[in-house]
């Protein structure tokens, strides 16, 4: 015994038709420019690590600089930038290295000299500047005893 199938009839919605391929058409396109982007970005990568890996250039070293002082800076790193940065960490960090010496050389001098009002402005500053401000503030009020006159 063999069952007929019936035939179903279709309804005509001409309106709902169009609007679904033109979604379809519009997700189509917004996927194409999605990608589009993301491959001209990835294409862009190679030239931002040729400008940091110039050995003339000093803006690099400027760029990482102020980059490394991002919470993600280290982890978020490309491959390439990394070997940049690690190639190039004693100019960045020359700064900072500059700065600790100095502190280290003017501490030592105050041991000799322990009331030189210049000397406790200048760690006074050198402390503000890494950051250690109870350390900066005891400088200060340690010039100022000496000399009240001194932040004029």
């Amino acid at each position: 015994m063999v069952k007929k199938k019936k035939n179903k009839i279709k309804i005509a919605r001409p309106h709902w038709d169009l609007a679904f391929h033109f979604m379809a058409g519009i997700g189509y396109g917004a996927l194409f420019i999605f990608l589009t982007i993301s491959i001209y970005s990835t294409l862009e990568i190679p030239k931002l690590v040729g400008f940091l890996n110039d050995p003339d250039d000093k803006a690099d070293i400027e760029f990482l600089r102020q980059a490394r002082q991002l919470n993600t800076f280290r982890v978020s790193l490309f491959p390439e930038m990394a070997k940049t940065f690690s190639s190039r960490e004693y100019e960045i960090y020359s700064i900072e290295r500059t700065r600790k010496e100095k502190i280290a050389v003017l501490e030592s001098f105050l041991v000799d000299h322990p009331q030189a009002r210049d000397v406790l402005y200048a760690l006074a500053l050198l402390y503000q500047r890494t950051g250690e401000y109870n350390k900066s503030q005891e400088y200060m009020n340690k010039a100022l005893a000496v000399d009240p006159e001194v932040v004029k």
